[in-house]
């Protein structure tokens, strides 16, 4: 069987920077009016309020409603088609009629009317299965889709990754729920299950106790930083993980021809690949020896001399891990590229160097004759096809002036 994807996805802030990647997608409740957009790309649904909360809930949203639509009629709102408009805006849509005509399976915790394709879940057995006290730390419907995909996955049905978009846990009604997330976040961890997306933001709040604000970071950053042997500490922060993007280098590709291309800081070599799956002719540098790079330069001991021409010049996720002073050594190796795609990561890290927001690197490389790209940029990160969100957010594009050529 192949290794499963899963998105699961909910309807807080960072919902939208969801994108279809052919794994499977989960969401729950009525997401559907929500983004009506995601539907098609929905495997799985999940319901798992009980009929008489939901009963509650849709009657009331009805009385609510109809008590609105009196209330126009009281004003005078008389006129054939403001009434009707009126009306339409009164009705609450069928909550068992929009997951009636739903052609997936809708997960439930108890018999619900109207659904075709209904699959009830014995709780009781997955919580048992998976730890018989675990069910204490069960808040909320994202933490029950989470632990049903750990479940499957120690039944045999192997999941790879998990990444999650719009369970933000931010809001009043549902801030209680984040222990319980974070607790399930961390039981797919420890199963070697990859988690990406959202899901694992809060890692990066800051600690509110003054007393022991840092100790997080310190701990992290000494465990982190044991690297193999060999291995310098200030390198291998890729940790085994390369964040592709191929619709970010389609679009490259398309509008300024590229066929030669460099990854500075390429990691494992994911990007690599995906250029010359492109049929471009592409090398990836980095410091780590590990990864097996096809140059093999840590930037720290000085610039990289003999680099050939290259049409594109990528480095996704890797500035932030370059202190200052080491700075005019990869620009040095940018300067050999017409053009430039990089990020700027501004969050506080292991590896971490120099965290910067996006305006400082464009200050940074227009010193050092680059012009950075506007119009070029929001196309690109419009393209981006990456799980995370790097350069969605903060992806740049520069143009070398150092050259003479033209696009």
């Amino acid at each position: 069987m192949d290794k499963r994807h899963i998105t699961i996805l909910g309807m807080g802030p960072t919902s939208p920077q969801f994108t279809p990647d052919g794994g499977e997608v989960w969401t729950l409740n009525n997401a559907y009016g929500h983004n009506a957009a995601f539907v098609p790309h929905v495997t799985r649904w999940f319901e798992t309020h009980s009929w008489p909360a939901l009963r509650a809930e849709y009657y009331g949203l009805w009385f609510e409603r109809l008590r609105n639509l009196v209330g126009a009629f009281r004003v005078g709102w008389h006129e054939k088609d403001g009434m009707s408009a009126v009306w339409q805006s009164a009705m609450p849509r069928d909550h068992f009629e929009m997951l009636a005509a739903l052609d997936i399976p809708v997960y439930t915790s108890e018999p619900l009317p109207c659904i075709r394709k209904q699959v009830q879940v014995d709780w009781v057995k997955v919580f048992s299965d998976l730890n018989g006290k675990a069910a204490a730390y069960f808040l909320g419907s994202p933490s029950l889709m989470l632990a049903l995909a750990i479940w499957e996955h120690d039944q045999g049905e192997t999941i790879e990754s998990i990444r999650s978009f719009g369970i933000d846990t931010s809001d009043p009604r549902h801030k209680q729920q984040r222990q319980s997330w974070a607790y399930w976040c961390s039981q797919a961890h420890a199963r070697g299950i990859t988690l990406n997306g959202t899901m694992i933001d809060f890692i990066a709040e800051p600690d509110t106790d003054v007393g022991i604000s840092g100790l997080r970071e310190m701990i992290g950053d000494a465990i982190l930083s044991k690297n193999p042997p060999g291995v310098a500490s200030h390198l291998g922060g890729h940790m085994g993980v390369t964040h592709i993007d191929e619709g970010a280098l389609r679009y490259m590709n398309r509008v300024v021809r590229v066929q030669s291309m460099i990854d500075i800081g390429c990691g494992p070599g994911g990007q690599v690949e995906v250029a010359k799956s492109l049929g471009i002719d592409a090398k990836g540098i980095d410091g780590d020896p590990t990864v097996n790079a096809d140059i093999l330069h840590d930037f720290t001991t000085g610039p990289l001399a003999d680099l050939a021409p290259v049409d594109l010049a990528w480095s996704v996720e890797f500035l932030e891990h370059i202190a200052p002073e080491y700075i005019p050594n990869i620009m040095a190796a940018f300067k050999c590229a017409r053009y430039v795609v990089a990020t700027a990561n501004d969050k506080p890290g292991p590896w971490h160097q120099n965290p910067q927001p996006q305006q400082y690197w464009i200050d940074l490389f227009a010193d050092n004759g680059f012009k950075f790209l506007s119009i070029r940029t929001l196309e690109m990160q419009r393209a981006s096809t990456m799980e995370r969100e790097f350069i969605q957010q903060t992806g740049m594009v520069f143009k070398n002036t150092n050259t003479k050529t033209g696009e």
